[in-house]
């Protein structure tokens, strides 16, 4: 039996997880956690042989998650379960140490499939997301990513990296902290980036501020 550890902050998300692998033999939902601290704590505090792992999370990114995981010897097979194509995060995954990435949108016969190859030992990531990849992969060179970013969003992206807040930011740029939210996640879904600290080493590397 697989056991299986299911990290998404929906809880809607899991327990239609849980529904549906209640009905495959081999593969067993052992535990479940809504935080990257809580996924850590769980994977730290006994094996698993599979990890189904988001990458957006409340406290921090599920790719800072692998980060970490990675840092610390572990080994245990992630696939990255995601509503973000693969165009923004694959590459960054796999250099992480995912062996697997699929969309959320994906069939209940290709996810299955997806987290019986990864738990073994195989990679794995969908046809569409495949073709995604490989389309980003081949524009490659041009200007560099920020520059896909509005103004709007190349502003919040400088006082990020400045190590603003939110609400610091809404305040200054006269909007509400949801709408900052937005544009932070825009930008970070462009830049590929996970949380404020790649964004700070990512302005640092690029010389923007």
């Amino acid at each position: 039996m697989t056991r299986v550890l299911v990290v998404d902050d929906h809880t809607l998300f899991r327990q239609g997880l849980h529904r549906l692998l209640a009905d495959v033999p081999d593969l067993e939902m052992a535990g479940e956690a809504s935080t990257a601290a809580q996924a850590l704590a769980m994977i730290r505090a006994q094996p698993w042989d599979l990890v189904l792992l988001d990458i957006r999370l409340p406290d921090a990114g599920g790719l800072e998650v692998l980060r970490q995981l990675r840092a610390e010897g572990r080994d245990v097979p992630v696939l990255m379960l995601t509503m973000y194509p693969a165009e923004r995060f694959a590459a960054q995954a796999a250099r992480l140490g995912a062996a697997g990435y699929l969309s959320k949108d994906c069939s209940a016969h290709h996810l299955v499939e997806a987290m019986r190859k990864v738990a073994a030992g195989g990679s794995y990531i969908d046809a569409h997301s495949a073709s995604d990849l490989f389309f980003r992969l081949a524009r490659g060179g041009g200007d560099p990513p920020h520059h896909l970013l509005s103004r709007r969003e190349f502003e919040v992206f400088i006082k990020l990296a400045k190590g603003h807040t939110i609400s610091q930011i809404a305040a200054d740029m006269n909007v509400s902290a949801k709408t900052v939210s937005t544009y932070r996640a825009r930008l970070l879904g462009k830049l590929e980036l996970g949380n404020n600290a790649e964004i700070v080493r990512y302005a640092l590397a690029h010389n923007l501020y």
